[in-house]
Order: structure tokens, then C-alpha cells, then sequence
């Protein structure tokens, strides 16, 4: 797969060449916009070219310019809205018994494969859990590394269960990981895939929050319910679903630590 320009729409703006991180787009002799062969196996394949061609001249591994969808000139977010809803995004502890339909799990994920991603590599897989069966399970192989653990915290989610509370998955009916390859960017990868996935989730109404003692027991190899994919790590953990509860107000936030240089 490569790149292909169809110079009888290309209109020799040079967006591309502006947009081009890997600077594989060049002004040729004729006026026309020329792809140096030399540098094209640095293409990350982000698809950058194609999304800023005015002319959908641009051709990458086989999609067309002409078929991606369109963006509006206005997403109708003002930066008040948008920075509400960011500071609105909680992290729900309390949920509802009410099950998150594969739809609307499957367009988070969606909107999550267009988080940033090292190199343009997108190297996240996803393992999901929305089976009650495969929960209890997962649950059942937790509750014993807290049975005796060490510190108070960690033990008083055996006590909690012997009480009949789930402190660990908090009733959440959906589990979800974000696993990729052992490489130096596959954490910050997942991270920040994880991430678009918990605000593309809040945007339909469905809180998440960060499963630590699931990955933690996940990385050690200890849940054998969960199939990281051959090959992967799991470096990101979420509890989804429905929540139950209701917040009314932003919580208190001690400003930023900032250092301008």
C-alpha cells in the first residue's frame, strides 16, 4: 500500500506538503505536486494528506481522498462547552444494573481509534466483557489476592465482598481493556486511547473509570478470564456502564502546577 496522487484534481496548493509530518511531499519542477520517493517508507500513514486536499487528489493505501466523510465547517462545540464537558467527565464509582448496548460500545470505540498514537502506529486491541458469566468470573479470580493482602484498603474489598458489596468491579456490567504489543510507546498508546474512549462513552451517557486492580492483576498474569491477544500487554483498564448516581456540582481542583519556560 502507497501513495497516489491523481494529478487532474490536484490544484497545487501544497496543503499536503504542509501537512505532511514526514515532509514526503514536495513542489514539483511542472508545478505539480511531486511524492519523494526517497522518504516515502517514512510514511506513518496518519492520513493527513488526505484529509487536508481541497481537490481529493490524494490516494492513501487504497482509500481516496473522495470517499472520507466530511468534517462541518462548524462541530457546533463553543470552548465553554467543550471545556464543561471535560471538567464535567467524572470518574463513576456507583452503576446501575441497566446493560451498555454493543452499539453504543462499539461507536465509543470507534471515536477511540482516533486518539493520538505514536509514530501513527494505532497499535491498540480492545478485550471487552459484557457477559455476566464472564464478570462473575473475573471477579471470582480477584477476590483471593485481597483476601490476604497487606494493606487495609486492599483487604477491605474481601471484607466488603464476605458483606455483599462488590467494591472491586462496583456492579459496573461492562469491562473493558486496552492492550498493544510490548513496544517503548504501547502504554502511552492504550493511555490515550483508554481516554478517548471514557469522554466518547460520557458524550452517550455511559460512565467509566479507571480499573487499576484489574490491570494490575492482568500484567502479572493472574487472570486467566481475560485474553490479552498474543503478543500484547494490557495497559489500560475501565470499568463502563450506566451510572448510578447523579452529580450536580464540579468538584474542588487545586490549580494547575504549571512552568512556563
Amino acid at each position: 500500500m502507497g501513495i497516489e496522487i491523481l494529478h487532474d484534481r490536484c490544484l497545487s496548493c501544497e496543503c499536503c506538503v504542509s501537512a505532511c509530518r514526514r515532509y514526503i511531499f514536495r513542489m514539483g519542477g511542472k508545478g505539480k505536486i511531486e511524492i519523494d520517493q526517497n522518504l516515502l517508507p517514512l510514511c506513518m500513514h496518519c492520513g493527513h494528506c488526505t484529509a487536508v486536499c481541497p481537490g481529493e487528489a490524494i490516494v492513501l493505501d487504497g482509500v481516496p481522498s473522495a470517499s472520507l466523510p466530511e468534517l462541518p465547517a462548524n462541530l457546533g462545540l463553543s470552548p465553554d462547552a467543550l471545556m464543561l464537558f471535560l471538567k464535567s467527565k467524572r470518574s463513576v464509582g456507583a452503576y446501575s444494573s441497566r446493560e451498555v448496548p454493543r452499539e453504543v460500545l462499539e461507536k465509543a470505540l470507534d471515536a477511540a481509534n482516533y486518539a493520538p498514537s505514536a509514530r501513527g502506529a494505532h497499535p491498540v486491541r480492545w478485550v471487552v466483557i459484557t457477559e455476566p458469566a464472564n464478570r462473575e468470573r473475573l471477579l471470582q479470580e480477584m477476590l483471593p489476592y485481597y483476601e490476604h493482602a497487606e494493606d487495609v484498603t486492599s483487604r477491605s474489598h474481601y471484607e466488603n465482598y464476605l458483606k455483599g458489596v462488590d467494591s472491586l468491579l462496583r456492579y459496573a456490567p461492562c469491562i473493558v481493556l486496552a492492550c498493544a504489543p510490548e513496544h517503548v510507546y504501547g502504554e502511552a498508546d492504550c493511555v490515550s486511547a483508554a481516554t478517548y474512549l471514557s469522554l466518547a462513552l460520557y458524550a452517550q451517557g455511559v460512565a467509566s473509570c479507571w480499573a487499576g486492580s484489574i490491570l494490575a492483576l492482568t500484567r502479572q498474569g493472574s487472570l486467566k478470564s481475560v485474553a490479552v491477544p498474543e503478543g500484547c500487554e494490557a495497559y489500560a483498564a475501565l470499568m463502563v456502564g450506566y451510572p448510578d448516581e447523579n452529580f450536580l456540582k464540579l468538584p474542588h481542583r487545586p490549580d494547575p502546577v504549571v512552568t512556563f519556560m
